[in-house]
């Protein structure tokens, strides 16, 4: 153990606010997806034990990592795994293809991608233009391995790991406490106005974004606050995830917005807030009205931008 690691994460950290979380309640459901759920306890070995499997692996402190996942629990862990690492997580949206995608990787340059293995025909695509990957940890999910093309390994230089293995095999790492400033993620912007940029956001941003939205917002324990965007975006990510950790609460992530099935998943995972955002709201509200409209515990419903008609949709939806 390094001056700089310790069993004791750094305060003002997500590492730190799950260790307290696993701590004080840690039977209490942090995570839940169609697949199954989390508790604090159970999401904080499995992030420390990933954390040092990843080390082996060669990922440390300032060490860019690249996720090209789905919505799912791993993805939470593999991201939880990074920060008390002192990596540097680096969600990339699952639809770049091509140029796109060897744009935002060159622009993180990472030594390490975890990838789901329905998505992998993309980034076997393009590996041979980035110079930096050295390593691909793919994510076994269930028909993935049909429904893609393996990422082959140029000249031979590319080491293949399970992350599934990498999760039940590993020794759980100590915290690493550099200083919360230090560079933590990654996002990239939606490219709507030219290719996309990145912003690097650092420990305390993470933290302090969840910890103040859930403050602003009341959420509180018991609270399900549902989110059908991806983990590559900051709504489902630091608003969602970090906001529930923050709160004691639950972070329930769908698979992807679909106007079909939205009530039955907020009802499924038993929301009590969910966020909107771009037209979301008018899709839902263009739908012809039900008896279940109002079938559900849902109290808060936060994003942008705000209907005109909103007073209709709290009357029509409770």
């Amino acid at each position: 153990m390094t001056g700089a690691e310790t069993a004791t994460p750094r305060p003002g950290t997500i590492t730190a606010m799950l260790a307290e979380r696993a701590e004080a309640d840690p039977d209490a459901t942090f995570l839940r997806t169609a697949d199954g759920g989390l508790t604090y306890a159970e999401a904080q070995a499995k992030a420390a034990a990933l954390a040092g499997s990843l080390r082996r692996a060669g990922a440390g402190p300032g060490t860019a990592v690249a996720l090209l996942m789905h919505n799912s629990l791993e993805q939470v862990i593999v991201w939880f795994a990074l920060a008390r690492l002192g990596a540097v997580h680096v969600p990339v949206n699952t639809a770049l293809v091509g140029a796109r995608l060897v744009h935002v990787l060159r622009i993180a340059e990472p030594a390490i991608v975890v990838v789901d293995d329905d998505v992998q025909a993309p980034l076997a695509d393009v590996l041979a233009e980035l110079e930096s990957v050295r390593t691909l940890i793919v994510h076994r999910t269930p028909g993935g391995a049909t429904a893609s093309r393996p990422a082959a390994s140029p000249a031979g230089r590319l080491e293949r790991l399970d992350l599934t293995d990498l999760i039940e095999g590993g020794d759980h790492a100590p915290a690493h406490r550099g200083d919360d400033l230090d560079d933590a993620t990654m996002l990239f912007t939606s490219g709507t106005t030219g290719v996309s940029k990145a912003c690097v956001l650092s420990h305390r941003y993470l933290a302090r974004q969840g910890q103040i939205h859930a403050a602003r917002f009341g959420f509180r324990a018991g609270d399900v606050l549902y989110s059908p965007f991806p983990l590559f975006h900051i709504d489902t990510a630091t608003l969602t995830v970090v906001a529930a950790l923050s709160a004691g609460a639950t972070a329930a992530l769908g698979r992807r917005f679909s106007a079909s099935r939205f009530w039955d998943e907020v009802r499924a995972f038993d929301a009590s807030v969910f966020n909107f955002m771009g037209a979301t709201l008018s899709i839902l509200w263009k739908r012809d009205p039900t008896p279940a409209d109002r079938d559900h515990r849902v109290r808060l419903a936060w994003g942008v931008p705000m209907p005109e008609w909103r007073d209709a949709w709290e009357r029509r939806f409770g």
